[in-house]
């Protein structure tokens, strides 16, 4: 899931969470959960999301069950399935 809150992040920010100069100094930051700062604009629930998934104790963090039940994701969800338009056939008729 640490893994998951990496894309996350990087995905919303457009920069990976952890960055150095060297290997070793990534592996330093990660180590320290000290990723790069979250941008000033970045929502509350997205977030509380990316904080839940860098908790450094495994057994803390959120499970992929959790994940999928926090509220950004559920919200997600729902604007996802509002998007979605109807498959069509060939004929261009609803399939529904």
């Amino acid at each position: 899931m640490w893994a998951f809150g990496c894309l996350v992040y990087e995905m919303l920010h457009g920069v990976p969470a952890y960055t150095g100069g060297s290997i070793d100094q990534i592996f330093t930051r990660i180590r320290q959960v000290h990723h790069t700062p979250y941008h000033a604009d970045l929502g509350a629930q997205p977030k509380a999301l990316l904080q839940a998934l860098f908790v450094k104790d495994h057994a803390k963090r959120l499970s992929a069950e959790e994940v999928m039940q926090h509220t950004w994701i559920v919200a997600a969800q729902g604007y996802v399935a509002y998007q979605r338009k109807p498959a069509l056939d060939k004929r261009g008729a609803s399939t529904h």
